[in-house]
């Protein structure tokens, strides 16, 4: 994984237990780019056999989380919980 030293220091975790069950791996952090990859395996699916919406918000939400810590800049609180809204069709 590549990390800008100005994006997290090394002793920031990123993950935690709802991260890794999600299966999210982080490729990439930097200032400007957050880059992950994730398999929607079955256990993430709901009972229609596809992968539940709050799956697919949890992710998103994830990703915008760590990208936006770094651009608070050096010392400041850390930053989470972005708002991602979805909407389903029927």
């Amino acid at each position: 994984m590549t990390v800008s030293p100005d994006a997290f220091p090394p002793e920031t975790d990123i993950t935690g237990a709802f991260v890794r069950h999600l299966g999210v791996e982080f490729t990439e952090l930097t200032p400007d780019r957050v880059v992950a990859t994730w398999t929607a395996r079955p256990e993430l699916h709901q009972p229609y056999g596809i992968v539940h919406g709050g799956v697919h918000c949890s992710v998103i939400e994830t990703l915008a989380s760590v990208g936006g810590g770094p651009g608070a800049g050096p010392g400041a609180p850390r930053r989470g919980g972005v708002w991602g809204g979805s909407t389903t069709h029927e």
